[in-house]
């Protein structure tokens, strides 16, 4: 008991410290990412299998070699150094999470508190929205509009499979916060202009409506995982001119995208196969992120960079997809949400809080103790 305690508290701190910036914020969020790798190693080894693990650990080392090789062969000035070590950070951040808090995700800790969290971003939100005098310049550490509302249509499958549970075991005290933050987040799309998070909030409904016709297991991968790579093939063909688009559509961001692969390929040799240490590409007067997580790491990492990451992405999510668990249309909108927003906003490589929450929504729905798909990991590995 009392080491669950310890990890939830180091749960709580690391999440409050997302929401501050600065050296202090940084080193308190870090040591909390330690700590619960000390802690946790040996029960999330069986929780995921020793082969796993590794797969975990070789990822985050793979993009601090790729850190260290820019900041030694690169030309970068020290705020860049900076802000490649934060986009690192953040392609990093899913397998840091689950490092670090794969285990306590069995508990209903933690979806509970983050529900908690965002209900509280909701109503900041809400308010700003209907204050008269809103003039689209509020960003708390959720980010902009698209931010907060991104983040919540991701939690939205997870506090849904929460809140079923809960009616099923002990009604009321455990419905409260789930209910309130469904009800905070559905008003909160509704009110904001954010196509995006109100278009995945159709989607997600499709997929919750699609999926419980019975479906072969090996044909709901494939239709996941179609969805999924299929996403990063559409988005670097609009990029390259594959598919020709008129700049302007999906609010300029194809104009952005063509821009950024415009830029890439400029680069010289080194630079296409290991990156260029950043994201921002012009578009018209402002600076501005690729807004899409598989043209950000070429730009980042280049080649070399983006192949890992599409390769390690197909073998999570086929893994996860593997097996037929009774709550896996949460999973599949959950994941289909998560890959969707970060291949439209640059959340992925660019806001840490929005990392954070969406892995702990992911990982309550794999490993909660309700489902069996943790004791099918452990058999098959």
């Amino acid at each position: 008991m009392m080491k669950i305690d310890i990890q939830k508290l180091f749960l709580v701190i690391f999440l409050i410290a997302l929401l501050f910036n600065g050296f202090v914020a940084e080193l308190i969020m870090w040591l909390c990412l330690v700590a619960m790798m000390m802690i946790t190693r040996y029960d999330l080894k069986k929780q995921i299998g020793s082969k796993g693990y590794k797969i975990a650990i070789f990822f985050c080392v793979f993009y601090i070699i790729l850190y260290i090789v820019q900041i030694l062969i690169g030309k970068h000035d020290i705020i860049h150094t900076i802000r490649l070590y934060g986009l690192t950070k953040n392609i990093c951040a899913p397998a840091l999470m689950l490092l670090s808090f794969g285990t306590i995700c069995k508990d209903r800790f933690p979806i509970k508190f983050v529900m908690l969290m965002l209900t509280i971003f909701n109503l900041l939100y809400i308010s700003a929205i209907l204050n008269p005098c809103y003039d689209d310049v509020i960003s708390y550490q959720m980010g902009s509009l698209n931010g907060g509302s991104g983040i919540s249509v991701v939690l939205l499958p997870a506090s849904i499979y929460y809140l079923k549970h809960s009616y099923k075991n002990n009604p009321l005290p455990q419905m409260n916060i789930s209910v309130l933050f469904i009800f905070t987040t559905l008003l909160f799309i509704a009110l904001s202009d954010s196509t995006t998070s109100q278009l995945l909030l159709l989607f997600e409904i499709l997929v919750y409506i699609t999926l419980r016709i019975r479906m072969n297991k090996k044909t709901l991968m494939r239709v996941s995982l179609v969805i999924l790579i299929g996403t990063a093939i559409i988005s670097l063909l609009i990029a390259s001119g594959g598919l020709a688009l008129n700049p302007d559509r999906l609010k300029t961001r194809v104009g952005i995208w063509t821009r950024a692969y415009n830029y890439f390929r400029e680069q010289e040799t080194f630079y296409v196969m290991f990156g260029a240490g950043d994201d921002i590409v012009q578009m018209i007067t402002k600076s501005l992120e690729a807004h899409n997580v598989f043209i950000e790491i070429l730009l980042i990492y280049g080649v070399a960079g983006l192949c890992f990451f599409i390769y390690f992405f197909y073998k999570v999510s086929k893994r996860i997809l593997a097996f037929q668990t009774e709550n896996m249309r949460y999973i599949v909108a959950c994941i289909v949400s998560y890959a969707t927003i970060c291949s439209l906003h640059p959340f992925y490589t660019g806001l840490t809080t929005f990392q954070s929450v969406s892995s702990i929504s992911i990982m309550f729905l794999i490993f909660n103790d309700e489902n069996r798909l943790n004791k099918l990991i452990i058999r098959g590995t």
